[in-house]
Parts: C-alpha cells; structure tokens; sequence
C-alpha cells in the first residue's frame, strides 16, 4: 500500500511517481489565493510570527510504503488557545491522531493545551 502524505490545499492532483519517496514541488494555485497585503504585514499575537506564508507558494507531496490504510496529518504553529483545543476536540471525537509541530514560546504560554493527548 502507499500513503501519499500532503499539506491541506486546492491543489492540483498528485502526479504518479515511482517507488522511491521523493517531494514534488508544484506550481501554487493562484486562483484561490487573496491579494497581498497592503502595508504592514498582520502579525499573530500569540507568537509575534509573521502571518505571511512562503512566497514561493508551493506544496510538498511524500510518499511512503506502509502496509495497512494510513493518513498522516500534521498542524505547525500554536498552539491557539482557541483553536488548538477545538481541533483537538474534533480529532479525539473522531479518533484521529495527528502530530503537532509547536512554537516554544507558545508552549510556555499555553502549557495546558500542549499536554492534552
């Protein structure tokens, strides 16, 4: 079996690869992107870290072999002292584990939120 591990976008489908894992970068989607920001650019509170994303605008697809139906999510960022509990909520109601990548300084903000599981 292949799990095709991909960030959540609009993009077009993955194109077929051979066996070995390698990224596939692709041409960004314009068509559902808003315009630029005009003056400074909005800044998250929580982290101070720019809100801005890659200026290249490209996704990263992997594939890997694994035997058995499997999809991985991550989330970078956070945690929102929002967000992240709903999130979390909605994935334990589903019994959906994902991996979170977090910021330091948001984890000794929000330490609470970090040791859920």
């Amino acid at each position: 079996m292949t799990a095709t591990l991909a960030s959540c976008s609009a993009a077009d489908p993955l194109p077929p690869q051979g066996s070995a894992a390698a990224p596939v970068k692709t041409k960004p989607n314009t068509g559902y992107r808003t315009p630029p920001v005009q003056g400074p650019v909005p800044r998250n509170p929580d982290g101070n870290h720019s809100s801005n994303f890659s200026k290249d605008g490209g996704i990263t697809y992997s594939r890997v072999l694994v035997s058995g139906n499997y999809v991985a999510m991550t989330f970078d960022d956070g945690p929102h002292p929002q967000n992240t509990p709903r999130l979390l909520d909605m994935l334990r109601a589903r019994n959906i584990k994902a991996t979170f990548y977090v910021i330091g300084r948001s984890v000794d903000l929000y330490p609470n939120i970090v040791r859920r599981t």
